[in-house]
C-alpha cells in the first residue's frame, strides 16, 4: 500500500483507477443499449 501512495507510483494508480472505471462504464453501456420510449398514441387516431 505504500507502494501506491508515493508520488510516483501514485499517479500511475490513479489513472488506471480512471481507465477502469471508465472502461467498465462503457462496458456496462455496451450491455443495456437504451431503447427509445414508446410513443404515445397518436391524439387524431380514431377510438372504437
Amino acid at each position: 500500500m505504500k507502494w501506491a501512495i508515493t508520488p510516483p507510483q501514485s499517479y500511475v494508480v490513479y489513472v488506471l483507477g480512471l481507465l477502469l472505471v471508465y472502461g467498465v462504464s462503457y462496458f456496462a453501456g455496451t450491455l443495456n443499449p437504451k431503447k427509445p420510449p414508446p410513443s404515445p398514441p397518436s391524439i387524431a387516431a380514431p377510438r372504437n
